[in-house]
């Protein structure tokens, strides 16, 4: 079993037209160990949902509605329950009543707001079809704790049917991917991938090399930015640009330095952002 430590927790936010847009993600998902997945949706607080009974004949994990007190697993998608609202504190889930005066309470931004508080670098946020803006404040939420944010791109093949909480999440500069459906889950597996070797620098690099990288660094932002960040720690940095290099593809922490002398651009969001 994957510790609470190292798993990466996504919230995936759908509402009109998205149970076709969740069907098509877990469809092309198949396994991981290392990704547990808590779907948000909008949904009648006085009807019961069928969802996770939907989804999990798409679905190669385990698919279950969260419970109050209960962890998320790696290989595992959660779904909300009708008439809850859905939060991450402390590592569990925690469940509130919806009152019928207030049914609709933003769920998706509640839920992604607590996920970037409480897994921080560690939480991904993605916004799929839906016919209004909630999402956008989880999306800015988890951006500004080091997470990773995606949404379903309008134009892309299997555009959203309603594109208004896309489109509303594109439109803050803050989504790291604005993709297909059907491709976000291999992007979401090389970006576990690719932060496992950026964080096993710190073990396996030699220690002067790593530290003349990392001066490297500091001087290029240092230059760009006026900002010194010569006093973050060391692996909280390495976090930092381990978070931009797999936005920008680079596969080690040589080719993301090239990356960032070439591009003012990448400075100018590396690594604080």
């Amino acid at each position: 079993m994957t510790s609470t430590q190292e798993l990466t927790v996504v919230g995936i936010g759908a509402s009109a037209g998205g149970i076709e847009a969740l069907q098509a993600f877990f469809g092309a998902l198949g396994t991981s160990r290392q990704l547990a997945f808590v779907v948000v949706t909008h949904m009648n607080p006085d009807h019961e949902s069928h969802l996770a009974e939907v989804l999990a004949r798409h679905a190669k994990i385990e698919v279950k509605v969260a419970e109050p007190g209960v962890r998320p697993e790696g290989g595992t998608a959660y779904m909300m329950p009708a008439g809850s609202l859905l939060r991450l504190r402390d590592g569990a889930f925690e469940l509130e009543e919806i009152s019928r005066e207030t049914p609709n309470s933003g769920p998706i931004d509640i839920f992604l707001s607590s996920l970037a508080r409480d897994c921080k670098d560690r939480a991904v946020g993605i916004v799929l079809s839906g016919g209004n803006s909630d999402g956008t404040l989880g999306i800015k939420a988890i951006k500004e704790r080091g997470g990773i944010t995606m949404a379903q791109a309008s134009d892309a093949a299997g555009a959203p049917d309603h594109p208004d909480m896309p489109n509303s999440a594109l439109a803050t500069g803050l989504v790291d991917f604005a993709l297909s459906v059907e491709s976000m889950p291999a992007t979401l597996k090389r970006l576990v991938e690719s932060r496992a070797s950026f964080e096993s620098l710190e073990e396996y690099q030699d220690a002067d090399e790593l530290d003349d990288d990392l001066r490297v660094a500091f001087e290029l932002l240092r230059s760009h930015t006026g900002h010194d960040f010569s006093g973050y720690k060391r692996r909280t940095f390495l976090r930092r640009l381990a978070r931009r290099a797999q936005v920008v593809e680079a596969k080690s922490l040589e080719e993301y330095l090239g990356h960032l002398r070439h591009s003012s651009k990448e400075v100018s969001r590396s690594p604080a952002v």
